[in-house]
């Protein structure tokens, strides 16, 4: 029998409003484009600013409904990632001592109790004690790493939070307890429960000196394999080509911005791995483009020639209904139309721009990456 946890930790569940908002923005989209030749003959025609308008709003919707569903997907696989080291026992415990716990402070969505971490400050979260090794801050977010190095974030908004700072400090305060504890059990259990207090204090510096060590290697996180990188870099390809489409439509700038965008987003995803997106550290200063800066551009480039084909199919196929095209037509004979229609200089000055944005960045941290291998290479000469 699936475990029905109480209204007390229901309330700490925030609803997903991103879900509801992506249907409404994707079906929202979908009515647009039926409509689209309508709005364009009501407005006059299929030139001027507002025919331009009523053409390019039904894709600034449905972008703006992917980006939506997508955060929807991020957030429901984060909470699984976070969660799935409790079994039902744990989450039953830890529900019957929520029950009689007080938040940490008047107003807020966090509570300490004996043996769990459990907050809705952010988004709903319950930790073992056992299993936190440290705090830290990731931007405003204040949160908690535990093994595995899989990031908790218990507060958001930590600048603006008196209470914050004594949270950080009763944190910490039970982070040492429970290290004190595992010790001491550590002791019994070897047979050595009698050691004198030089060995107790030891054995405190010890444990104070490696906590410092994990501190200052908080943002020195494992490297991703490649099918780990490799699966990151396209998860985030997902906004990236969005991105793109939205701003492909408008003048010079804008297959420039929307390659840079792809490019960014797909190093990220790269850089941090499947896993990284969703459990590690969400602190962008561990982000490296030069580390790996080649996949990530030929990843890129292939993309944005999938984007650029892939857009004005689709174009063609909703933006010139009075002649039938289908999909698979319209990408059949694609050269054909576009050079019918007048689209063909389009075409090639958007795939142009986009690709020249995209060397313009892997030589940029291409030559990066060569100057840090340089200069690394001549310290060891040293």
């Amino acid at each position: 029998m699936k475990y029905t946890c109480s209204n007390k930790m229901k309330r700490l569940q925030k609803r997903e409003p991103s879900l509801y908002v992506a249907v409404g923005l994707i079906g929202a989209a979908c009515l647009l484009f039926v409509c689209t030749p309508a709005l364009v003959s009501a407005v006059g025609g299929v030139t001027g600013a507002a025919a331009s308008a009523a053409y390019y709003l039904p894709r600034l919707v449905l972008a703006a409904g992917l980006m939506a569903l997508f955060f929807f997907i991020r957030r429901v696989a984060e909470r699984r990632a976070r969660l799935e080291g409790l079994d039902e026992e744990r989450l039953r415990r830890a529900d019957d001592e929520l029950a009689g716990a007080e938040p940490f402070a008047p107003g807020t969505a966090v509570y300490l109790t004996e043996h769990f971490l459990i907050t809705g400050d952010y988004q709903f979260d319950v930790v073992p004690w056992e299993d936190i090794e440290r705090t830290y801050y990731a931007g405003d977010l204040l949160a908690v790493a535990t093994t595995g190095q899989k990031a908790h974030v218990i507060a958001a908004h930590a600048e603006q939070k008196a209470w914050v700072k004594e949270l950080e400090a009763e944190i910490e305060s039970r982070i040492a307890r429970a290290a004190a504890d595992r010790t001491r059990n550590k002791k019994i259990a070897s047979g050595k429960a009698g050691a004198g207090k030089s060995g107790d204090k030891a054995e405190s510096l010890s444990d104070s000196k490696k906590r410092k060590e994990r501190r200052q290697n908080l943002k020195k996180l494992p490297k991703p394999s490649t099918g780990e990188a490799l699966a990151g870099g396209l998860v985030l390809a997902v906004p990236g080509i969005a991105i793109w489409m939205l701003f492909s439509g408008f003048a010079v700038w804008g297959p420039l911005l929307g390659a840079m965008a792809m490019f960014y987003l797909i190093s990220i995803g790269y850089g941090f791995g499947i896993r990284g997106l969703f459990t590690r550290h969400k602190d962008l200063s561990q982000w490296n483009p030069e580390q790996e800066v080649r996949p990530v551009l030929g990843v890129s480039l292939v993309l944005l020639l999938v984007s650029v084909v892939a857009y004005h199919v689709i174009l063609l196929a909703t933006g010139y209904r009075e002649f039938g095209y289908t999909f698979g037509y319209a990408a059949a004979h694609l050269v054909t139309l576009l050079k019918t229609h007048n689209l063909w200089r389009l075409f090639c000055s958007r795939a142009v721009l986009g690709l020249l944005m995209m060397v313009v960045l892997g030589l940029r941290y291409g030559a990066a990456r060569g100057e840090a291998a340089g200069s690394g290479s001549r310290g060891k000469r040293r």
